[in-house]
């Protein structure tokens, strides 16, 4: 069986490396690769973050991790012979090394001060793969893209929202090197339906629930959900997905470990 997991796993399994998973394939993505080189924690609990690396090396098979960023990922679904001259795999290979290299140092290594300097700038200044805008932009910007007048906001279930956000979903992939050439009659949507559940319906509820907010790496998580397919399960520890895929009634595409 083949399990896409969050980032989250990989800190989870470094705490837990006994869960049972025989005859699962744990899968990486680019965006795990992405989340752990440029993490906060490599700076700020340097021991963590590395036990998370070591994690994600040993439970995953390289050559069976997913190195297409997600829209990258989303042309192959519609042309897998398009070639991408431009972001293509190399860079996501380079940020699996990293993360290789990372969990084969000491705990106890010290970052030299100028490069922890420089790692902090980057970390913060990071634009996701520069596909998108920093996340917290890119997701206000989609946000008022969705706002509904208040006396129509009835009319609009959720499922409008998916309609919505798969118009503008597909003008991503339109703004992607060589995007607007595809034939998009092909049908994506059963092969991403997780993906468009989830991020339509976390749409809807930032302009409906006022206790919803944006969190700092929510774009790249919720474009981790998009190579969860129908031969794939979704892992996650996280509450805040999990609490989604739920209401998005998408549990089957959960994968629970036997024990922990």
């Amino acid at each position: 069986m083949k399990v896409i997991c969050d980032t989250s796993v990989w800190y989870f399994l470094s705490d837990n490396p006994n869960v049972q998973l025989k005859g699962i394939d744990l899968i990486a993505t680019h965006n795990n690769f992405i989340e752990l080189v440029y993490s906060p924690k490599i700076h700020n609990n340097f021991k963590k973050y590395k036990k998370a690396c070591e994690a994600l090396i040993k439970f995953t098979n390289p050559s069976k991790n997913i190195y297409e960023n997600p829209i990258l990922y989303t042309i192959h679904l519609i042309d897998p012979d398009f070639i991408d001259t431009i972001y293509n795999i190399s860079y996501s290979h380079q940020l699996y090394t990293e993360v290789l290299r990372i969990s084969k140092l000491l705990d106890n290594y010290n970052i030299p001060q100028d490069l922890m300097e420089n790692a902090k700038s980057i970390i913060y200044s990071r634009k996701d793969d520069n596909i998108f805008d920093s996340d917290n932009a890119y997701l206000s910007k989609m946000k008022s893209k969705f706002k509904i007048p208040k006396n129509e906001r009835k009319l609009y279930a959720s499922k409008n929202y998916e309609r919505l956000f798969r118009e503008f979903f597909l003008k991503n992939i339109e703004l992607y090197p060589n995007g607007n050439s595809f034939n998009y009659n092909y049908n994506i949507w059963n092969e991403i339906i997780l993906f468009s559940k989830v991020h339509s319906l976390y749409y809807y509820k930032l302009e409906v629930d006022k206790t919803m907010k944006i969190d700092k790496n929510d774009l790249i998580d919720l474009y981790n959900l998009l190579y969860t397919n129908q031969q794939s399960l979704y892992w996650t520890t996280d509450d805040r997905w999990l609490n989604l895929i739920k209401e998005a009634k998408m549990e089957k595409y959960l994968f629970r470990p036997d024990s922990f």
